[in-house]
């Protein structure tokens, strides 16, 4: 399968970049677009060094002007220029700036936008300008989906964004290359520690000097402190001065540290302090992580999220006063034995936190046409098309009710606006074949025929594609109305795709429909090829599903079924995957009756799906109504037995008794 192509871009920020992005180029063809200002700490020629030997194409944008300048207008305007030409499916950014945001929606709003969040909020010290806070605004109403790199700022994300898609991929370590100097593993004369990054008000330096000048004068010297990064100003600097009292003790470099001195710079202390007053994440705490540095830092949840309190690190309650200073007291008390465990189990924590961990987390997001926004049945057929043809140009028109998104009178504005987007696009792209996805539902058969009419008043070829719906086989209980929309419909002159022969034979009979052609769906094998299943009858039995959990997918049969065989103390396990229809009508339920014998696997696609399907021995499922689902296929390629419903195509490839077993719709006992 050829590879998709998607769109890295920084402005900023690249601690976070610089870990995954040699990860993600072994998954897709990525372009890296770099905006790089003389005052990052990365040059250009790390960049070209960086990129040798990997399959990333850099593009990089050099700039040595203000960022809210006009010039960085146009050079912005020359990304997307470029991006345009490349046609990714998927461009990911963490640039919130109001000119990305801005050129984005006038340029490639179609390309799907995953933008990356470090702060929800400001920090408490840090006042925003008004040009900030409107790029902000912006940006939470583009993206497709937004990533976060903490529980802590996921969770608040989540709270007040509740209808917006959001994931949490963490930070990995930062590998800054090997030291020169051998790491402290003795602590017989002095105890170093270090404090690392740019001094800034709520990063709390002056409440770590007030404290480490406390224990001096108590005669506790055998604590020496490193103070490494620049100041956030000169008044900064002044008061962190005037607060040292005893220099003889301290290490002061309040500079600009080069990279290339990090690794002896960690390597070389026996602890790291994060005396944040408050903090969302922490890059000096993930190089920590990578050099086995044990740190001290405040319970603040980013920090929690990585260490444990006597485990690899020393946390206090940052809202008591005297906290800092008993663990630094401690700290001058502490044993060899405690310390050496300290780091040992510092160093545990890096396969958690590596590069290509945290690179999966992205994969699994990646993919351009989301299954979780459940666009439609055949968005993963549709995928695999684009994915395998490469040679031509696509244009996803997204046009379905995404997962959500309002209903009712909402709804009626977003379809005119949608056929306005629709008639703009065909009138642009005069030689473009048109491929329509028609499922076979009520609120299909009122919307698609109106924009499937535009197409070919104005003689455009099309391709009408149904992928099941329930008018396919419950067209007798369709209105009057519906009926007659049908009829009309399946007059036109045009091809009609269907999944199978049994839906190739119930349209040409009940419609009279001429053009009827079958193209069953497919599914990628490679990784199903090379998979081995072993099945044990000892272990409970691992039944699963996987796609949209609604009524209509027979979810309160599969339930009650499962209550039954708990009653009947039969070993078993459930697990679901897919976005509840109505947010909270299955889940909970399934909860409260299974507990522990119940599993809610999300949404999951990429690798997280190939586990998912690896891990059933049954695949069930009752659904109503159906075409060919791509979900059956997928599980089947696993070797995960069907229990099935014999409705749509199913029949076509699962037989009863043989590969399969086949159950009566809404029956429960069956």
């Amino acid at each position: 399968m050829k590879r998709e192509t998607i769109v890295y871009l920084n402005l900023g920020f690249f601690d976070t970049d610089v870990t995954v992005v040699k990860e993600l180029a072994k998954v897709y063809d990525l372009h890296w677009f770099v905006l790089q200002s003389p005052t990052e700490p990365y040059d250009v020629d790390f960049f070209k060094e960086f990129v040798k030997g990997t399959e990333i194409t850099l593009h990089l944008y050099p700039f040595n002007f203000r960022r809210r300048s006009l010039k960085m207008l146009c050079l912005f305007a020359d990304c997307f220029k470029e991006i345009r030409k490349i046609h990714p499916s998927l461009i990911y950014s963490c640039c919130q700036d109001l000119y990305f945001q801005g050129l984005y929606l006038l340029t490639c709003v179609r390309i799907p936008l995953v933008m990356g969040i470090h702060d929800v909020k400001n920090h408490s010290s840090v006042k925003p300008p008004l040009f900030l806070i409107i790029s902000q605004w912006i940006a939470l109403m583009t993206a497709r989906c937004y990533v976060l790199f903490s529980k802590n700022q996921h969770e608040l994300f989540k709270q007040l964004y509740p209808n917006k898609r959001s994931e949490l991929v963490g930070m990995s370590y930062k590998d800054f290359g090997r030291p020169s100097v051998q790491p402290c593993n003795t602590i017989k004369e002095e105890i170093k520690i270090l404090f690392f990054g740019t001094l800034q008000p709520y990063k709390g330096y002056d409440l770590l000097i007030d404290a480490f000048e406390r224990l001096i004068e108590e005669g506790m010297t055998n604590l020496r402190l490193s103070l490494y990064g620049r100041c956030g100003n000169q008044e900064i600097e002044r008061i962190c001065r005037e607060k040292i009292k005893h220099p003889e003790f301290y290490e002061m470099h309040l500079e600009f540290v080069d990279n290339r001195e990090i690794p002896d710079i960690f390597t070389s202390h026996h602890f790291a302090v994060f005396p944040y007053r408050d903090a969302t994440n922490s890059g000096p705490l993930m190089i920590a992580v990578n050099y086995g540095v044990p740190v001290i830092a405040p319970d603040h949840s980013c920090f929690k999220d990585v260490c444990t309190d006597g485990v690899n690190s020393l946390l206090y309650d940052n809202k008591e006063k005297e906290a800092l200073y008993e663990k630094l007291k401690y700290l001058s008390q502490i044993t060899y034995d405690d310390y050496m465990i300290m780091r040992t189990n510092c160093n545990i924590l890096k396969s958690t936190f590596s590069e290509a961990t945290i690179a999966q987390n992205y994969i699994n997001l990646a993919p351009s046409l989301d299954p979780s926004k459940n666009v439609s049945g055949i968005s993963s057929v549709t995928k695999f098309i684009i994915s395998n043809n490469k040679e031509k140009e696509y244009i996803h028109f997204e046009l379905g009710r995404k997962d959500n998104e309002e209903g009712g009178i909402f709804r009626i504005f977003s379809i005119l606006k949608n056929m306005r987007e629709w008639k703009n696009m065909l009138n642009k792209e005069r030689d473009a074949i048109i491929h329509y996805n028609f499922p076979l539902s009520k609120a299909s058969i009122l919307r698609d025929p109106l924009f499937m009419g535009i197409a070919l008043q104005q003689k455009r070829k099309m391709v009408i594609h149904i992928h099941g719906g329930v008018f396919l086989t419950h067209y007798k209980e369709a209105s009057s109305f519906l009926k007659w929309i049908l009829k009309k419909v399946f007059s036109w002159n045009v091809p009609f795709i269907v999944l199978g022969e049994n839906e190739k034979n119930i349209i040409k009979q009940t419609l009279k429909a001429k053009r009827v052609f079958s193209l069953p769906n497919c599914v990628d094998l490679q990784d199903a090829e090379s998979f081995e299943r072993v099945y044990n009858w000892i272990e409970p039995l691992n039944i699963g599903y996987i796609g949209r959990i609604a009524v209509t997918k027979g979810m309160e049969n599969l339930l009650q079924a499962c209550r039954e065989l708990k009653a009947k103390q039969i070993p078993f396990i459930v697990k679901l995957a897919g976005a509840e229809e109505v947010k909270d009508s299955f889940l909970p339920l399934f909860d409260s009756y299974l507990g522990h014998q119940f599993i809610y696997a999300g949404i999951v696609s990429g690798e997280k799906k190939n586990i998912f399907l690896k891990s059933l021995d049954v695949f069930v499922l009752p659904s109503y109504f159906e075409g060919l689902p791509m979900s059956l296929l997928e599980c089947m390629s696993y070797g995960a037995v069907p229990v099935t419903t014999n409705v749509g195509s199913i029949g076509d490839v699962v037989e009863d008794c043989k590969n399969g077993l086949f159950i009566k719709m809404k029956d429960t006992d069956s």
